[in-house]
C-alpha cells in the first residue's frame, strides 16, 4: 500500500498528474487522495499517514481565499515544524508550473531536502522525474517491509503493583525515565552487566492496574515499542500448598499458566450454580525452564535472603517449578481455591497476571521475546492472608530475576 495525497487546485493539471500516477506499478487509484487548499491538506495529514504528498506551490489557504504564491511552501513548513500535530509524510514533492512560485521556494525546499519539479503542459520532463522518484520510493518501501525486525532491547521487566515495582527499581541499575510520545505509560531504561561482562539494555514498566487486562496491554506495548529479547515478570503470589511445603518468599517458577476465569457455569441437582474451570495451560519455553534448573539456586537464594534489610521468616528459601493459575481478584478464602485444586492437583499457587503475559508474548508479532514469570510466596490465599511479608517476597523475586538475567 502506497498512499498518495495531491494538493492541487488546477483540475487540468490534476488530471495529467493522476493519469501519470495510475501508470506506475505499485500505485493504486483508490490510494490517491486529492484536496485543493492548505486547510484541507492539513486536516488530511493530521488524520492519516501518507507515503507521498505532491504539493502545488501556489495554492489557497482555504477554499474561499485567493491563491498564495508560496501557499504550498507555507503548508510544508508547518507540517515539518509541528510533528506532534501532523503525521509527517515519508516523502514530499513540490510540483508547480509557475516560475515565480518555483524561484520563491526552491531554496526553502532544498533546505528540507525536498524535491521540487517544474510542471509543463508541453514538456514531459516532469513526468519522467516524478515517475523515477515514485518508483524509487515504492521500491524502498517494499525493501523495508522485507527486512526482518530485530530485537532492540535485551531485557524487559514488568510488574503489576507498586510494591513489586519498587523492588525492581531498587535493583542495582541506574534507571532513567523514558517517555514515548502519545503514550501515558512511564518506562524506565538502564543497563545490566551480565556475569560474563556483557552490557544488557533493559526496560522496565509498571502496569496501571492489577490483573490480566492491564498487564496484557503493557506487555504488548513493551514488545511493540522496545522489541526485547527476553521479558520477565517478578512479583508476589499466594501459595495453595501447605506451609510445610512452601515458605514465605519461596520462588514459584510458572512453568504452566492457565486462566482461572475460563470455564463453564452450571446448575447442580440442588439448584445451586457452580463454576467449573477449564485448565488450558500455556507452557513455559523448555529452554527457559532448563536455564532455571541449571542455576545454583541454593546459593543464590541464601545470598538473596541475607541481602534483605527487613523482617524475614525463619524458613530457608526454596524454588518450585510448576503450575500457577491466574484469577481476576485477590483470594483470601481457602475454600475458593478447591475448585482449582480439583482441576489441577499439582497446582502450586494463585496470582493475577501471568497467563496474560504469557499469552501476549506467545501471540505477539515477530520477533517474539522469550518470557519467564517468577513470583514469590507472600501468603497462602486463606483467611489469615496478610501483607507482612509482601516487601520481602517482592525483593526476593526481583533479585532472583536479576540473577537469572546476569547468567544469560
Amino acid at each position: 500500500m502506497f498512499n498518495i495525497l495531491i494538493v492541487e487546485d488546477e483540475y487540468c493539471k490534476l488530471e495529467f498528474v493522476i493519469r501519470k500516477l495510475k501508470g506506475i506499478d505499485g500505485v493504486i487509484e483508490d490510494q490517491i487522495v486529492h484536496v485543493v487548499d492548505a486547510k484541507s491538506a492539513k486536516r488530511e495529514i493530521a488524520r492519516k499517514f501518507y507515503d507521498l504528498v505532491i504539493v502545488d506551490i501556489a495554492i489557497p489557504p482555504d477554499n474561499s481565499s485567493p491563491i498564495e504564491t508560496d501557499g504550498g511552501g507555507k503548508l510544508i513548513e508547518e507540517i515539518l515544524e509541528r510533528p506532534r500535530s501532523y503525521k509527517t509524510p515519508a516523502n514530499i514533492v513540490g510540483l508547480t508550473s509557475k516560475t515565480e512560485a518555483f524561484n520563491a521556494t526552491i531554496q526553502k525546499f532544498r533546505e528540507h531536502s525536498i524535491h521540487i519539479i517544474r510542471y509543463s503542459d508541453t514538456d514531459s520532463e516532469w513526468e519522467s522525474l516524478l515517475e523515477k522518484l515514485i518508483r524509487q520510493k515504492i521500491s524502498s518501501k517494499i525493501a523495508q517491509q522485507l527486512v526482518p525486525i530485530d530485537f532492540d532491547y535485551d531485557i524487559a521487566i514488568i510488574t503489576a503493583v507498586e510494591i513489586e515495582n519498587e523492588a525492581v527499581l531498587q535493583l542495582p541499575i541506574d534507571w532513567e525515565i523514558f517517555k514515548i510520545e502519545n503514550d501515558s505509560f512511564i518506562y524506565r531504561i538502564g543497563t545490566i552487566i551480565s556475569n560474563e561482562g556483557k552490557s544488557l539494555k533493559v526496560v522496565s514498566a509498571l502496569a496501571p492496574l492489577m490483573g490480566m487486562v492491564a498487564c496484557s496491554v503493557l506487555t504488548t506495548k513493551i514488545i511493540q515499542n522496545f522489541r526485547p529479547r527476553y521479558l520477565f515478570m517478578p512479583g508476589i503470589a499466594a501459595s495453595v500448598r501447605p506451609s510445610t511445603e512452601h515458605g514465605f518468599g519461596d520462588i514459584l517458577v510458572i512453568d504452566e499458566s492457565w486462566d482461572g476465569g475460563a470455564g463453564k457455569i452450571e446448575k447442580s441437582v440442588d439448584n445451586e450454580y457452580k463454576f467449573r474451570p477449564n485448565a488450558n495451560h500455556l507452557r513455559l519455553d523448555v529452554d527457559m525452564c532448563g536455564k532455571v534448573r541449571a542455576m545454583d539456586t541454593k546459593k543464590i537464594l541464601e545470598r538473596i535472603k541475607g541481602e534483605y534489610n527487613g523482617k524475614t521468616p525463619n524458613t530457608e528459601l526454596s524454588i518450585h517449578i510448576g503450575s500457577v493459575v491466574s484469577v481476576a481478584g485477590v483470594v483470601a478464602n481457602e475454600d475458593f481455591i478447591q475448585q482449582y485444586l480439583i482441576k489441577d492437583r499439582k497446582l502450586l499457587g494463585i496470582e493475577m497476571e501471568a497467563y496474560s503475559v504469557y499469552y501476549a508474548c506467545f501471540n505477539s508479532t515477530l520477533p517474539r521475546p522469550q518470557v519467564l514469570v517468577c513470583k514469590s510466596v507472600s501468603d497462602f490465599a486463606d483467611s489469615n492472608k496478610g501483607d507482612e511479608y509482601q516487601p520481602y517476597s517482592a525483593f526476593v523475586s526481583a533479585r532472583f530475576i536479576l540473577e537469572f538475567i546476569k547468567g544469560l
